[in-house]
């Protein structure tokens, strides 16, 4: 995609400074459900050719391969050739206490995520997918290649609200409202390990389970409680005490990647599907993910492990952002078709898909918007399982936005 700088906005800007000034999506928590990881070199990290190496900027410390153009993709590392000395025993949970989505400073384009296409759009480099004629907005990628059209989208919000801003999403998972959960099993403890288990889970927070204190103390003891889509149905009893949902088993998780890697203490970890969660005590709002990748710096301190300079970069499909647009609501109304607004906020988006949603060439369709965040964690317990239920659309037939396109 091309960088965006402040110029951005100008056209789509005024048009989402408008539609979030009417938006009542009343966002209390952060989330990340529904990963399905897949082995991380199926779709290739940095160029195995390069023997540069950069620190992403959030982004974990991530390789970067030079090309033709001089340009260097921000990316992750590369797996070890070889596994070092040590017992494959270590299973610790990270719970994420910051959360970015790169909204802050668009100056030289977003500064959080991946170059998810290879691609340095705008940098002596062409597009990674064909735009479609109704995509008239700006696509140029940011340094190194990165690509995060979902920090445009945060940047404007932020100016009329802060409820979609990463400094909500951070508050909330340290108020303990909220948050992802990220476990790394089956690892040597050691900078280098060729084959490690990584499962993700959403947490409603600590507050959705009467039994224990609902505020975060950020020591290794918080047990935060797991939403059950992301666990498998057992028959069995719910995890961590008497309050859970029975029937489900946290060491059964559904998202989750059996061949990531540790590369000099760096994490790296490959997904096909993942959703944000914005939650609310009355609704619960998603943003699907895919076709991306998690790394993220594992850092020991005495007995102490961390999750730091880590990174969730994908692409959200068009056909999801429809999705999206069917579960939120516009003072105190749903967004249907049939809503006065809901013109205005399909142009909004429909103006920046910059990237395929799948594998693909120059004349692949652009029908996704990339996305990332870059993310940090504080150890922690997996707790009982919460039983989520999903919300139906408001939406009449024929006026629900999941039904829409933007072709159309």
């Amino acid at each position: 995609m091309k960088m965006m700088g402040s110029r951005f906005l100008s056209g789509f800007g005024l048009v989402l400074l408008a539609l979030l000034a009417a938006l009542g999506l009343a966002a209390a928590s952060c989330a990340v459900v529904g990963f399905e990881l897949i082995d991380a070199e199926a779709q290739g990290g940095a160029s195995s050719s390069s023997s540069s190496t950069t620190t992403n900027a959030a982004g974990g410390g991530g390789g970067a391969s030079s090309s033709s153009s001089g340009c260097e993709h921000a990316s992750w590392p590369n797996a070890p050739a070889a596994s070092d000395p040590g017992a494959d025993t270590v299973d610790v949970v990270f719970a994420i206490r910051k959360i970015d989505f790169g909204e802050a400073d668009l100056s030289q384009g977003p500064m959080v995520g991946f170059d998810l296409d290879n691609r340095c759009t705008c940098q002596g480099e062409g597009d990674s997918c064909k735009e479609p004629a109704w995509a008239t907005g700006d696509h140029c990628d940011g340094p190194q290649g990165r690509d995060n059209a979902g920090a445009q989208l945060f940047s404007v919000g932020s100016l009329f609200t802060d409820l979609l801003s990463s400094k909500t999403f951070t508050d909330d998972a340290e108020a303990g409202q909220g948050t992802l959960l990220v476990r790394v099993m089956e690892y040597n403890g050691q900078p280098n390990d060729t084959q490690v288990t990584v499962a993700l889970y959403p947490s409603p927070g600590l507050d959705k389970d009467p039994c224990i204190d609902p505020l975060p103390k950020w020591d290794g003891s918080d047990r935060w409680p797991v939403a059950s889509p992301s666990v498998k149905k057992t028959g069995g009893g719910g995890a961590g005490g008497g309050c859970g949902a029975s029937g489900y088993d946290v060491d059964s998780p559904l998202y989750v990647d059996h061949n990531a890697y540790v590369s000099g203490g760096v994490v790296v970890a490959n997904l096909t599907d993942a959703a944000i969660i914005f939650a609310s005590s009355s609704k619960v709002t998603t943003l699907k993910i895919t076709a991306g990748f998690l790394s993220g710096k594992l850092v020991k301190s005495d007995a102490r492990w961390t999750l730091e300079q880590g990174t969730l970069a994908g692409r959200w499909k068009l056909e999801d952002v429809f999705d999206f647009l069917s579960t939120i609501e516009t003072m105190g109304q749903p967004l249907c078709t049939d809503n006065p607004v809901y013109n205005l906020v399909k142009n909004a988006f429909c103006q920046f898909p910059d990237i395929a949603s799948s594998l693909g060439g120059p004349t692949t369709p652009c029908d996704a918007l990339s996305i990332a965040l870059a993310i940090e964690g504080e150890p922690a317990l997996l707790g009982v399982v919460f039983e989520s239920k999903a919300v139906p659309t408001p939406c009449e037939p024929g006026k629900d936005p999941s039904e829409d396109s933007c072709g159309s």
